[in-house]
């Protein structure tokens, strides 16, 4: 049983439910012009950083920064 909802399973049920049954549980869809998305994140290491500068500000001030867009972003180097 679990009380609290705290458990980062993601798709943990369905692969092992695909193992289990040897069943490919996995969607895709072939498109028919590629799509390409440029996404704004912090990558570990500066997220250290956030935190070491910031402390608990830190998730405030890394929510703000990926939040812009990639030209706002570039505004900000």
């Amino acid at each position: 049983m679990e009380t609290v909802g705290i458990a980062d399973r993601s798709a943990y049920d369905l692969s092992v439910h695909s193992q289990k049954t040897k069943i490919d549980l996995s969607a895709q869809e072939k498109l028919d012009v590629p799509v390409s998305v440029d996404v704004v994140y912090l990558n570990k290491k500066a997220a250290a950083l956030l935190g070491k500068d910031f402390r608990q500000d830190a998730p405030i001030v890394k929510e703000f920064l990926e939040g812009h867009s990639l030209e706002d972003s570039k505004k900000l180097q």
